[in-house]
């Protein structure tokens, strides 16, 4: 019960962020959105529920003794305090290759300027999409789901010359050791 770590990737890195402490603010992330329109959160607002009033409550979760968070978003809406408070390690992997509306700087990014850099542990994927932290697809998903829904074949693509195995051997390896030197592997 002493070595709790909560891992997430997307909103779910935004999920174990805020049960980490930080604390979301809906006009933080709104003003946010009007220096950067162009990101894909920014205009799915209402689909995303990013107003409702209850995402600014505390979600700490004191059970958490470190957290890991995969190429999160939406966290430009953290407060930069409630970030700096944050008192537990964590490990932000971010992925290098923007696919639009994902900018590394403008995610992954946000926390490292922000986190206590004597508690966090920042690095990026520099041939990592945002989907490359998901499964490994099937044969032919890329052709399948591009005559399904035409774009949806992102999902199964990488940005560099490995394969998702070998991006998720490196990702493996970056969590183990960051456990590991944290005294938090099971």
């Amino acid at each position: 019960m002493n070595k709790i770590s909560a891992i997430g990737h997307s909103l779910g890195g935004w999920t174990v962020i805020a049960l980490a402490g930080a604390r979301f603010d809906i006009d933080l992330f709104k003003e946010d959105c009007t220096e950067n329109s162009q990101l894909k959160a920014c205009q799915l607002v209402n689909e995303l529920g990013l107003d409702n009033p209850k995402l600014t409550q505390s979600m700490l979760d004191s059970k958490i003794k470190s957290f890991i968070s995969l190429d999160a978003g939406l966290v430009r809406g953290f407060t930069p305090e409630s970030l700096k408070n944050i008192n537990i390690p964590s490990l932000i992997i971010g992925a290098g290759v923007d696919v639009g509306d994902m900018n590394v700087e403008l995610e992954s990014g946000y926390l490292r300027r922000f986190l206590l850099k004597s508690l966090s542990t920042y690095t990026v994927i520099p041939d990592a999409m945002h989907f490359s932290f998901i499964q490994v697809c099937k044969p032919q998903a890329i052709e399948i789901l591009e005559q399904e829904a035409k774009g949806e074949s992102i999902i199964c693509k990488d940005g560099g010359e490995r394969t998702r195995t070998e991006i998720h051997d490196e990702i493996i390896n970056q969590i183990t050791t960051f456990l590991d030197q944290k005294n938090l592997n099971p």
